[in-house]
């Protein structure tokens, strides 16, 4: 009862203690606008006084007002600044003891320069938005260390997992941004308002590493539908990037990062003993990163011209699984009594799948490596045959990267104002996994081969009814571990050429003409896999059994050595060198475009509604761009040669043109009245031609109405088309192992006999099929070039409140209901078997191909066909909210903002059946898709330091199997997903710090902690999401605990 006394009184002297300071100090207010009385947010207000010990800096808010509190009592000057308009001083403002004193600004603009507003073709002299855009600004940058935009992008709830550090397996290597999970190619990104080019010929979404973080001044991500202000692609939305380009002075930083993690997981330290597998234990420091740059610019020609340059250096050490208990084995099978450590039938010491001539009878086996070291034993997925091919895959891809670039801008007169931008990348990455070997490559042994043991004879040729002399169906599964890991070798050159040139052409028309000019240039080498044709050659053997200097491949080929994986330590280096196959390939893209707008401020005509304070605005432009990609690999990856490969790689030399008009109105309505202070209406529409799919039009139409300054309401309407791109319509068609699962596998099948029968599944070889053990099925892959173009309505509904009551106050929240029609796609492999075995539909069972033994993987000619088609409809529904809060208190400054989003609806069409992923995640649905997630930051400025708390939440999320929906609905197995722990994932919460302290005036220092309980992420046994990404590529923070620091020089 005393500790509760104590803590009334002490907050009552508090609150007492602030009341009588507030009374002893005065404070400052007012409304900043144009010449047209529009309000002027972002205006930068800088109080000083000899009163104070450092001036006050703050910004005006959305209604262009501003307050600052608790000022002594004492003489005071204001200085008011924003980017076009003239820089206004007041002074000798008197400032007393409980007086407020009001200001009323209008600031008038220089030389009418404007800036553009993302979403819209019109400039505006600030950055109020008609469409929701969410703002991440350079703060967000610095406290949590960010050198990769990647890691930035994906703590925004809007942006979900695409190709980044976390991949290996099937990388690009290049890092993407995914707006609501609509994929990444139906994401547009822009540097400065103008679109970036392709960031691979295997992927058309542009490359975030090509952005210099260390320069972004924010982050604007718009929702829904842009294509009529930007083009193809702005269909699930834009995240334009800003750059400080007009720097002036030096400014130089080093910055360095690392991870740390306990390896304390139980579960997943004994099901990795339980499978005789080496994990590791205690603390862990690794994933380290070094980032430096260098930055300078200036003014020129007595202030005419501006030049700035930048050079950025950045390195990252790669992180194999094998460094965390968590992911040391991998996990895509469901245990039968919980979790159980995976791995790949293709083993070190050599399984076999034999059958007999007309493969009714079947026997798969294995080598005993703890026996005489050539004798064959029945196959049983114990520890020794199985092959734990995570620990040699990277978790984070070891990458180094260098860019550098410049800015150059001149004007002449307001007529005539030069720019040019040059940017340059060069970025080396690495995409280690398992090594190769015969994954069922080669199928043929001949039965008086010399490597086979009298036993091994026995059991793979007599048994099965052979002849001594005869060729026996044998099916080998061995890695080729003496060899090592398979190594894909990616570089990306990248280069961006932008000139242009802008001015007035007199008081109402203005104009913005430039061309760009981008390539990317992306070679491949793809290092120790093995040739499919020396596998089988170096297999088919004779010579005496008693003496290995006589063996000799049948064939007689040149070069060729007996590959002896009948014996343990049988395989020898001149076998090596025969089987290993090394494979290159060159590629590249190349965009071209020329731009050019015409802006026109139709008050100076006299175009002004009565009721409207602002005239009528007009932008009419015209665009032309052609899109360019090609892919010259060798012959290894176009047969293709090697073992690991699923499928051939083919050349292609794709492109396609478009010719562009488009134009955009913005009519003020009403203005400055009572009950409708700003009512204005925006038009849009663009004519797009393309040469490969014909015309089709884009439009749209938004409105703003604010009844009062305390809050406004908008709503929009967009049509977008995304045309096909030249890689899903040029891009030859290829295997992979995209498929996770056959549900007529295994000697239990999860279907029945007639079900299995519509996948190709005789009675004979039902219940005989042999499961991948590491949950990998081929399908085909590749392009169409006959796709026709998305269609994409976005609808937006928002509110924006900014209550006058509560200066320094913002929120917004934005409904979105975003259709796109004939998507462009593929369906997942396991899709198509589901609904196969469900429906007997013949149009999805003749994309099933089974081989000689009923297989999806054993050989090559076990597929399901995924080729892109226009398979369907996407829906997605939601809203965002966006809370800002700014609070002076003294020399202090606190703050809080949140980004969040709320998802309603996420659903897929394929016209033959549809399912709604939200709240789900697996094999279906993917990634988690939880219906709430945020990223909250609370501030605190004061003096020389700046701490910040950050907040991220990703909501909770159930496997798919068991939603109601029959596309998704599995529950036979909902038992499985429980004991396995993959049932249901709670919410996760992370925790950030970060401080920064200026030393000195020219000096800055960093410090920070993400994750700072270093929660790992969920286990995710039986999905494979989990294995080629882990934390479901990030989704969920995957190596633990990240450490920065970096120190800022500026002169």
């Amino acid at each position: 009862m005393k500790c509760v006394k104590f803590t009334f009184l002490a907050r009552a002297a508090t609150l007492l203690a602030v009341s009588a300071y507030a009374q002893s100090t005065g404070t400052i207010d007012g409304r900043i606008t144009d010449e047209t009385r529009a309000a002027l947010p972002g205006v930068t207000v800088e109080v000083t006084s000899p009163e104070l010990t450092e001036s006050r800096v703050i910004a005006s808010d959305e209604n262009g007002r501003f307050r600052v509190t608790l000022l002594p009592p004492g003489s005071y000057a204001v200085r008011f600044t924003l980017p076009g308009f003239t820089t206004q001083d007041q002074t000798n403002i008197a400032v007393g003891a409980g007086r407020v004193v009001t200001l009323q600004v209008q600031m008038r603009s220089s030389y009418k320069e404007e800036v553009t507003v993302t979403g819209s073709l019109i400039p505006r002299p600030t950055l109020d938005a008609m469409s929701p855009v969410t703002t991440m600004d350079v703060s967000d940058l610095s406290y949590r260390g960010a050198t990769r935009l990647e890691d930035l992008m994906q703590t925004l709830p809007q942006v979900f997992a695409a190709q980044n550090s976390t991949t290996s397996n099937n990388s690009t290597g290049t890092a993407t941004v995914d707006l609501r999970y609509l994929g990444s190619v139906r994401t547009l990104v822009l540097i400065d308002g103008k679109r970036m080019s392709s960031g691979d010929a295997f992927d058309p979404s542009p490359d975030l590493n090509f952005i210099p973080a260390f320069l972004v001044k924010r982050v604007d991500v718009l929702t829904g539908g842009a294509s009529s202000t930007y083009g193809a692609d702005a269909v699930a939305g834009v995240v334009n990037f800003i750059l400080d380009k007009d720097f002036e002075g030096v400014k130089a930083g080093v910055q360095f990062g690392g991870f740390e993690h306990n390896n304390n997981n139980a579960t997943a330290a004994r099901i990795n003993a339980a499978k005789g597998f080496d994990y590791p234990k205690g603390q862990a420091w690794d994933g380290g990163s070094l980032d430096a740059y260098v930055t300078m610019g200036g003014k020129f020609a007595d202030g005419k011209g501006h030049a700035s340059a930048y050079i950025d250096y950045r390195k990252t050490a790669g992180l194999l699984k094998n460094r965390r208990d968590y992911t040391n084995c991998a996990m895509t099978s469901l245990g039968a009594h919980g979790n159980v450590c995976g791995g790949s039938a293709t083993n070190r010491y050599a399984n076999f799948d034999a059958y007999n001539s007309d493969f009714s009878q079947e026997s798969f086996v294995a080598l005993d490596p703890t026996g005489p070291g050539n004798t064959l034993i029945p196959y049983d997925g114990r520890a020794d045959q199985v092959f734990n091919y995570a620990i040699y895959n990277w978790m984070q891809r070891p990458d180094e990267r260098w860019t550098a670039g410049g800015f150059v801008n001149y004007d002449w007169n307001r007529h005539f104002k030069g720019y040019m931008s040059v940017m340059l990348m060069n970025d080396y990455t690495d995409g280690q996994i398992a090594p190769s070997g015969d994954f069922g490559n080669s199928a043929m042994v001949n039965c008086d081969n010399p490597m086979l043991s009298a036993q091994e004879r026995q059991v793979l040729c007599t048994d099965l009814g052979y002849g001594p002399t005869d060729m026996a169906t044998v099916y080998p599964l061995r890695r080729n571990v003496e060899g090592g890991p398979r190594d894909s070798r990616m570089t990306h050159t990248d280069f961006r050429f932008i000139a242009g040139l802008k001015g007035e052409i007199n008081s109402i028309w203005k104009y913005d003409f430039y061309g760009m000019d981008a390539e990317v240039k992306s070679p491949q080498e793809y290092a120790n896999d093995l040739n499919v044709n020396n596998i089988q050659d170096s297999l088919i053997v004779d010579g005496d059994p008693n003496d290995p200097s006589t063996w000799h491949c049948r064939s007689g080929n040149p070069g060729c050595v007996p590959w002896n994986i009948f014996k343990v330590g049988g395989v020898t280096q001149a076998a090596l060198n025969y089987l290993s196959l090394r494979e290159v390939l060159n590629s590249g893209t190349k965009t071209q475009l020329v731009h050019g707008v015409i802006n026109a401020d139709l008050k100076g005509y006299g175009l002004v509604i009565p009721s409207a304070v602002e005239g009528i605005q007009l932008a009419v432009g015209a665009e032309y761009r052609k899109e360019f990609l090609f892919v010259h690999p060798d012959i290894g990856f176009m047969v293709p040669l090697g073992a690991g490969a699923g499928g051939g790689t083919m050349p292609v030399d794709g492109s396609y043109s478009v010719k562009e008009g488009f134009t955009e109105l913005r009519v003020p309505l009403v203005q400055g009245v009572r009950g409708a202070k700003n009512l204005v209406l925006d038009l849009g529409y663009r004519y797009s031609d393309y040469s490969t799919n014909g015309g089709y039009s884009t439009y749209k139409a938004q409105g703003e109405w604010s009844p009062t300054a305390d809050f406004k309401f908008r709503a929009g309407y967009n049509r977008a088309t995304r045309a096909p791109n030249v890689q899903e319509l040029f891009t030859p068609q290829h295997k992979n192992l995209n498929g996770t699962f056959d549900p007529c596998a295994g000697a239990t099948p999860e279907y029945t006999q007639a079900q299995c029968l519509f996948t190709g599944v005789s009675a004979a070889r039902y219940g005989h099929i042999a499961p991948n053990p590491a949950s990998q099925y081929n399908d085909l892959e590749g392009g169409n070039p006959l796709l026709t173009p998305e269609i994409a309505d976005t609808t937006t509904f928002g509110i924006v409140l900014t209550p006058e009551g509560i200066p320094g106050f913002t929120a917004s929240f934005d409904y979105y209901d975003i259709k796109i029609k004939n998507t462009v796609g593929a369906l997942l492999a396991d899709d198509i078997l589901r609904q196969c075995a469900s429906s007997g539909s013949p149009t999805l069972c003749a994309l099933i191909h089974r081989d000689q033994a009923g297989s999806l993987w054993l050989t090559p000619d076990g597929y399901t066909i995924a080729t892109n088609a226009n398979v369907g409809q996407l829906r997605h529904q939601g809203v965002d909210v966006n809370l800002n809060y700014s609070l002076p208190v003294g020399s202090s400054l606190f703050g809080f903002n949140l980004i969040g989003a709320y998802m309603h609806k996420q659903e897929i069409n394929t016209g033959l059946y549809s399912y709604d992923c939200v709240g789900y995640f697996g094999n279906q649905c993917g990634v988690p898709n939880p219906k709430w997630r945020h990223l909250a930051r609370f501030s605190w400025e004061t003096g020389n330091w700046d701490f910040n708390l950050g907040w991220r939440m990703v909501g909770a999320v159930t496997v798919d199997a068991a939603s109601s929906n029959p596309a998704l609905a599995a529950p036979s197995k909902i038992a499985l997903y429980k004991i396995n722990g993959s049932y249901h994932y709670p919410a996760y919460n992370y925790i950030d710090l970060g401080a920064a302290f200026k030393l000195k005036k020219h000096v800055q220092l960093t410090l920070g902690v993400n994750n700072i309980a270093d929660k790992e992420p969920p286990l995710g046994q039986g999905f494979s999401a989990n294995d080629y990404g882990t934390g479901f590529y990030g989704t969920y923070d995957p190596y633990g605990r990240y450490i920065h620091s970096s120190v800022i020089f500026s002169f």
